[in-house]
């Protein structure tokens, strides 16, 4: 199928999906030729005789069993399809060749059903609305003139009236403008030019640590409580990664996460004095890590990696976050807007990753709102990133894209998502009960199907006249 102008090829033989995609966006209005081949869990798609683009699905399945017919074009229901293949609509265009096993389908021979499909215009069709002049073309049949004023494959839409599907690249946008006349195209990350065409779409950014920041729309929703989760691989021991403040009170509120000689800093005001945390340990320079620092109310919590978590209260009766500028990455846009208590004298250089606020992921490439000198990450593999999580191991698809081969009992993007753990109580050790296919653990174990010990989630207490009888085995003769 096609996504954001990019082909992508997913096939599923049983225990967990492959997605392969190529990295670069076709060009509309032309015939371009794709090759996907698959072999037990392997699969590699060609477009246009470039290079392969590999891929391996997960899970110890290796056998396609289908049992369908086969569609092409479309599907009957679209509800079906959107969990698996990602695809919500069928595809708009022509298709003039289908080969499967070195064998041509011939279309006209087949006697299926089949729905919205008429043959491919040519010139003798008249396809070219508006005055636009007709010419053969064998890249993609014919080819429209468009007269001034007009645009599209044919010449079907005013160009600058409204948004339609041609109006901005596949990087961008269209955004109508609100006097009903005319449109802009709003560029993703790293993509610039009226139609957002230029430059490179950046979707892991790295700052230079001088002038480089995004801003996104301030933050909502976090006066009580907020949680930051953040990717990054620092390149310098000093700078500002994150900062949201606030103008309209005497004391400014403000949170940070900086850098500060090689340790990650988590600094937040309510009004009434700061509680600073600090990870107690440097951060290797060059590599990837992740930081969760949250509050809830006064009480702040970091932690870096699977190190410990640190703990502080801010001081004072203050307990809300009052904030209103906008969330900033890697830097500011002028030095002014930091309050001197925030502490930081230089922003951040190195890359960012994933970002999720209160738990919800934030689209870097497109939420922004303001960018300067930002430029594309560049690691030696997607996997650098440690992204796969529950014991899932890595693998890289393309450049900047990754495959996690989950382990049994979990499944998702990331392995993050538990798959039914247990039918019955007798899937659970330890005492666990099944509850909705996963196991309720009892008090003092854990894991998926409770096998671990948690020695800190029990504790027992003791009524003078009560005790517990441990096996003379356990102590050490």
């Amino acid at each position: 199928g096609l996504v954001s102008g990019r082909l992508e090829f997913r096939f599923d033989v049983g225990s967990g999906m492959a997605t392969i995609r190529d990295p670069n966006p076709i060009k509309l209005g032309e015939f371009h030729t794709v090759e996907v081949h698959r072999n037990l869990t392997q699969g590699y798609i060609i477009v246009d005789g470039g290079e392969p683009v590999n891929g391996t699905s997960q899970g110890k399945f290796q056998g396609l069993d289908l049992n369908e017919d086969l569609y092409l074009g479309g599907y009957p229901n679209y509800t079906v399809l959107t969990k698996t293949a990602g695809i919500k609509s069928g595809f708009v265009g022509c298709i003039r060749q289908l080969v499967i096993q070195g064998e041509e389908v011939i279309f006209k021979d087949l006697h299926r059903s089949s729905t919205g499909v008429t043959n491919c215009p040519t010139c003798k069709d008249h396809p070219c609305q508006n005055g636009g002049s007709c010419a053969d073309s064998e890249a993609s049949l014919y080819k429209c003139s468009c007269p001034r004023g007009f645009t599209g494959s044919n010449c079907q839409h005013h160009s600058s009236l409204h948004c339609h599907s041609e109006a901005c690249g596949p990087d961008a946008t269209c955004i109508n403008r609100p006097s009903g006349l005319g449109y802009d195209c709003r560029c993703h990350l790293g993509k610039f030019g009226n139609k957002c065409t230029k430059g490179e779409l950046v979707t892991t950014p790295l700052f230079d640590g001088e002038k480089s920041y995004i801003a996104y729309p301030p933050l909502t929703i976090v006066h009580d409580d907020l949680r930051v989760e953040l990717e990054f691989k620092p390149l310098q021991r000093n700078g500002l990664m994150f900062f949201s403040g606030g103008k309209k009170m005497k004391v400014e509120d403000f949170v940070a996460i900086s850098m500060v000689e090689g340790h990650v800093e988590f600094r937040y005001e309510l009004g009434t004095g700061q509680a600073v945390l600090l990870s107690p340990q440097p951060v290797s320079l060059g590599q990837w890590h992740r930081v969760v620092a949250e509050r809830n109310k006064k009480d702040g919590h970091l932690r870096v990696d699977k190190g410990p978590v640190e703990k502080r209260t801010s001081p004072g009766k203050a307990q809300g976050l009052n904030i209103h500028t906008p969330m900033y990455l890697g830097g500011v846009s002028s030095m002014d807007i930091l309050p001197k208590p925030a502490n930081v004298s230089k922003m951040f250089e190195g890359c960012i990753g994933e970002v999720s606020i209160n738990n919800k992921k934030v689209d870097l490439s497109y939420s922004f709102t303001e960018s300067r000198m930002i430029s594309k990450c560049v690691d030696n593999s997607p996997c650098d990133r440690r992204p796969c999580l529950n014991g899932g191991e890595c693998m890289s698809n393309i450049e900047y894209e990754y495959q996690c081969l989950c382990k049994d009992g979990f499944e998702g993007e990331r392995c993050e998502v538990v798959r039914f753990a247990c039918q019955s109580n007798r899937h659970c050790q330890n005492g666990g009960s099944c509850v909705d296919g996963k196991c309720v653990c009892a008090p003092g174990h854990t894991g998926l199907t409770c096998a671990e010990n948690s020695p800190y989630q029990y504790a027992a207490s003791f009524h003078s006249d009560g005790y517990i009888a441990l096996p003379k085995s356990i102590f050490p003769r």
